[in-house]
Formats: structure tokens, sequence, C-alpha cells
């Protein structure tokens, strides 16, 4: 063999490490992704080859989802549903029914505590416009009179809802963004996608491991402190993790602070002396629904709550600085 052929081949098995190596590390680079949706800022960041073509599709997804399930746009399918007189069986999508119905069994399993039937209350309230007012009782305890799980009635068969009451009307906001979660993970998966996190604001989502091999890492917010400043740390893969925190959106009247999670039992902003609430399991959709629904809670509901559902870990962090975890 001569020389110049020797040269010839140490330079074919340099550029062929240099190529694979490149390769490699093309599937191995992360790519970021931020949109808006849901009310909320989305971000997804995910590794591997294909990842920004994924990322497209599921923020595609998320945007569907919001279209369909938005409780404030007059063309949503939910909007329409919210239209219909009490009495009347009206049929819905397939993906409609079997989010309402997931709804309503959380319902049951929580005494009452996540409800989808608050828009008459929430409304009121007005705490995600640039009007929020405290209502009057009056206006509360009629506005309750158009609320309750238990009113809403369920056709399997024809796929179909009725609402018991007049004026009722549903808001899927507790638990559509962490469906979206679930979907937009689904789609990232199918297309090849083995690590990524999606954060919809406040609901997270991871897909496997970061591309270093480790879990990933979510910090707790330390509610009415500087972004960044966490009270706990936890690591997850192929799992949700949701918070709900009375510090995000609120406003003050009179020298008091109401916040946007309502107690269904009063109309209130909840007081259950809880912070923030964060529930980590499979399920994000499950996930964003229970975190709620421990916050209203209380600390003498989050135990039951707990052992009513399999597969999750549930942190609180009471008003006396407490952290609890089950």
């Amino acid at each position: 063999m001569t020389r110049r052929t020797i040269m010839a081949l140490t330079a074919l098995i340099a550029m062929a490490v240099i190529f694979t190596a490149s390769a490699y590390f093309y599937r191995m680079r992360t790519f970021r992704r931020t949109d808006y949706a849901l009310n909320t800022v989305i971000t997804i960041t995910a590794s591997g080859s294909g990842a920004e073509a994924a990322e497209r599709a599921a923020i595609g997804e998320i945007r569907r989802i919001d279209a369909a399930f938005n409780a404030h746009s007059q063309t949503s399918e939910l909007a329409k549903l919210n239209g219909s007189p009490s009495g009347e069986w009206v049929h819905v999508s397939d993906e409609l029914f079997a989010l309402i119905e997931k709804a309503l069994k959380i319902s049951a399993k929580t005494d009452g505590a996540f409800d989808i039937t608050l828009k008459p209350v929430s409304d009121l309230w007005a705490i995600n416009t640039e009007n929020p007012r405290v209502p009057s009782d009056d206006e509360i305890a009629n506005a309750l009179g158009k609320t309750g799980y238990k009113n809403i009635a369920l056709d399997r068969d024809k796929c179909a809802v009725m609402f018991k009451k007049d004026g009722m009307e549903l808001d899927l906001g507790a638990i559509a963004k962490g469906y979206a979660a679930d979907r937009a993970a689904a789609i990232m998966r199918k297309n090849g996608i083995k690590s990524a996190l999606l954060d919809l604001g406040g609901n997270v989502f991871a897909i496997g491991k970061r591309a270093d091999g480790k879990k990933w890492c979510i910090g707790l917010q330390t509610p009415y402190k500087q972004r960044g400043q966490y009270f706990k740390k936890i690591y997850i893969e192929d799992s949700a993790a949701v918070t709900s925190g009375a510090y995000e959106r609120c406003f003050t009247e009179n020298g008091k602070m109401y916040h946007h999670i309502l107690d269904p039992k009063t109309g209130m902003p909840s007081e259950s002396k809880i912070k923030s609430a964060t529930v980590v399991c499979p399920d994000s959709a499950l996930a964003d629904a229970l975190s709620t629904a421990v916050f209203v809670s209380g600390e003498d509901g989050v135990e039951k709550i707990a052992k009513n559902f399999k597969n999750l870990k549930i942190t609180v962090l009471l008003n006396d600085g407490r952290v609890m975890e089950y």
C-alpha cells in the first residue's frame, strides 16, 4: 500500500468520524419554541432529529384545542354548548364529551372541589379582565344557583350533554390546559421525540429525561416572591407537574386581595390556607384538575384526594410556611 493510499484512507476515516459525530450532535441538539395560546405563554424545549417539526405540530395541536374549548370565544364548540337551554340534549364531539365526562368524575371524587360549572360565578368576578370587581352577595347567590357538576347529564350512546338548570355554562380552563399538554406530548412522541419539556404557563410536561440523561428539574415558585425564587425543586420524567396558586391572577380592592381560584361552595376565592398546590402524575389533565381541587380542599382534604387517585404526588405550601408532601 503506497503512502498516498494510506494518507487518502486516513483522510476518509477522519471525515467519516467527523460526519458521524456531527450527525450525533445534530440529533441531540436542543431546540426551543415559544408561542402564545390558552391565555398563556407556551415554551417547548426538545432534543433530537425532527424536534423543530415536532414542536410546530405540538403548538398547532394546542392552538386547535384552545379554539375548540375556549369558553370565551363565540365560535368555539364549548361556547355553542353553553348557549343551549336547560333540558335539551346537545350533541357534541367525542373529544369534548370525553373531557366533560372526565371532569365530572374528578368532581365526584373530590367532593366538588373541582367544578367546571363555575363560569356564571367567575364571570361576575372578571378577574381575568382589565376590570375585576367584588360581586355582591346577592349576585353570587344567584350565580351559584346556575352551577353544580351534578346538574350536568351525559348520554354516552348519543354523545350528548344536557344542562339541568337554566343559565348553566361550562369553563374547562382548569383542565383543558392539562389536556392540551397531554395531546401535544403525544404528538411529539409520535414524531419520535424522546426528550422534551412542554411548559404551558404552570402546566409542565416532561417527555423522557433531559438530553444529558438527567431528570428534568422543576422549581416550585415561592408565592409573592421574585420570579425564580423557589421553595422546592422536584425532578420528573414522563410526567406532568401542574401548580395552582393564588399569586398569579389576583386584584386588590379596599385593601383586600382576591384571587381567581373560586370555592364552588361559596363562590368566593378559596380561603383554604394553601399558597401553592402542585400535583405530579403521568396524566396532565388530571394533574391540572387536581391541583385546583387540592388548593380548594385545604390541608384537611388533601389526604383524601391523594388516596382517591393513584400514581400521583402532591406538594402543598401552606400559609404558615409548612411544606407538606403526599
